[in-house]
């Protein structure tokens, strides 16, 4: 017990994100649609005042009502983007117009989806997800800034019958309110007029030109296209030339995460800068000019879950560095979530959102457990070569775990090889990430973008090589049954049970 207040002492965060999680969880499944938007609001601002006016000498009574005010805010802020989303368009076949936003997120022979920003004056900054029928040589048209006419009937994002996969909270995470189909001569390119848009909008265009624009200089230095479509993605997050066969291979190895920019990479770009900025910078400018670089890659590959929550976390710990103090990896991770879910409530029923930091949190629960296991002797006497090994599985093995509900849940497959594929795989694509991102560096250096470009589409093939190998194991890839809700609720706690008796098993044999 005493152990557990502790835990809750270093990490304030921890349970006013949970308590907003619920909040935010009953209101989805309540699915009022914004109507109790008035009493949410009342009863949040009773219990604030309240809060305020009892006396600091009742702590226990202060916090349950903070808490209690957390989850009524979390309830009121889903309740206020149901109320946002509220509205409805005519069913009548018409032309629409708008301004392309992203490049292209999918693409095969003849269809390309992209995101569209419309422009007419009754859905005026509504986006939608559009998908084109495509003839050859028309694909250079469909570039972020450029204007297009399509014909079409604007329908709601809806989830696919027998699928575990909810498009529409995919949809409204991504900011998508309409989906719009233009088939073969029922679309047309034309004059923007981007006199209207915000500047978070231009900048989002702006974003996209640019990952388009260093992605076609890394072809023009010598990347081979192979090599090219997978740098691009995992650098840039520009996913325009990722084929439907290359992620269900990878998902078949249970290394599908490596094809999203998540904290890997913004661990990669970190240490890149730190060892570009000098150390003689006074540590504020130093950390502010870091801070800088790290939130405009961020908006440069897309702003994803995974890559704002590494953000996030990487900005508390230069924060607080710059204030000569340390926080709790835990409170960074909480800190992370809070941000995140009081911008988009409903981020929190994204799968991508879920994966991101269930694997996080599995991986701090690792590392902490692991830590007070070792006595100071056991860490002079290990080799870093064991160490590294040790840290590798445990690392694999528990994000593997936390996620293991939720992949059962959405996909129903899991591959039996995953800590043999990650090992194997992950050291191969940091050092993509790192000679890629070298790669960009020195775009504008003939002679070394050339040799660095050669040495990539080399490894590249290399890599390419070993997935095929490790595709041919027996048994890669599990299809089992689709679990639901309450399953993976139990599944979840049968691996805690079992990680909680591991963990007490081992601490009784080593005293």
């Amino acid at each position: 017990m005493g152990s557990m207040k502790t835990f809750l002492d270093c990490n304030p965060l921890l349970p006013v994100v949970l308590m907003l999680m619920v909040g935010i969880g009953v209101g989805f499944a309540a699915d009022d649609g914004g109507e109790y938007f008035g009493l949410l609001w009342a009863g949040a601002s009773l219990l604030m005042v309240t809060l305020l006016l009892v006396p600091y000498r009742f702590p226990i009574a202060k916090t349950w009502l903070l808490l209690l005010a957390v989850f009524f805010s979390g309830w009121l802020r889903l309740s206020l983007e149901q109320q946002t989303h509220a509205y409805s368009v005519g069913a009548e076949k018409r032309v629409w117009h708008g301004i392309l936003l992203d490049d292209d997120v999918e693409r095969d022979s003849v269809k390309h989806t992209v995101t569209m920003l419309l422009t007419d004056e009754e859905m005026r900054d509504r986006t939608v997800r559009l998908t084109l029928l495509v003839d050859e040589g028309q694909e250079h048209l469909l570039r972020p800034g450029y204007g297009i006419a399509v014909e079409g009937h604007l329908r709601r994002p809806t989830n696919r019958e027998g699928s575990t996969f909810d498009t529409e909270i995919w949809a409204r995470t991504h900011g998508i309110d309409w989906m719009l189909y233009g088939y073969w001569g029922s679309w047309v390119i034309e004059q923007a007029d981007v006199s209207h848009l915000s500047s978070l909008e231009r900048l989002r265009i702006n974003a996209a030109k640019l990952r388009r624009s260093i992605t076609d200089r890394m072809l023009e230095a010598g990347l081979s296209a192979e090599a090219g479509s997978l740098l691009s993605a995992i650098t840039l997050g520009d996913q325009r030339f990722i084929l439907p066969e290359m992620r269900e291979q990878f998902a078949d190895l249970g290394i599908s995460h490596l094809l999203c920019i998540s904290g890997t990479h913004l661990a990669v770009i970190f240490f890149l800068l730190s060892l570009l900025l000098p150390r003689i910078l006074p540590t504020v400018l130093r950390n502010s000019l870091l801070l800088f670089v790290l939130f405009s890659y961020v908006f440069l590959v897309g702003m994803g879950a995974s890559v704002v929550r590494a953000s996030l976390m990487i900005s508390m710990v230069l924060i607080a560095d710059g204030n000569n103090h340390q926080v709790s990896p835990f409170n960074r991770l909480a800190f992370a979530a809070l941000v995140l879910l009081l911008f988009q409530p409903l981020l929190l029923m994204d799968i991508g959102f879920q994966l991101s930091f269930l694997s996080v949190t599995g991986i701090l629960i690792f590392t902490s457990a692991y830590g007070r296991w070792q006595t100071e002797r056991e860490r002079e006497n290990r080799s870093p070569l064991l160490e590294k090994i040790i840290m590798s599985v445990g690392v694999c093995f528990s994000a593997q775990m936390a996620t293991l509900p939720i992949v059962l849940h959405v996909f129903g497959t899991i591959s039996p090889w995953f800590l043999l594929t990650n090992l194997l795989v992950i050291p191969l694509f940091t050092l993509l990430i790192y000679a890629t991102s070298l790669l960009i560096l020195f775009l504008w250096f003939p002679l070394v973008s050339q040799m660095l470009a050669y040495f990539l589409t080399r490894l590249t093939a290399g890599v390419d090589t070993l997935l095929h190998l490790l595709l041919r194991l027996p048994g890669i890839s599990l299809h089992l049954p689709v679990i639901n809700w309450p399953q993976a609720i139990g599944l979840w706690m049968i691996i805690g049970s079992l990680c909680v008796l591991t963990y007490v098993s081992i601490r009784r044999w080593r005293h």
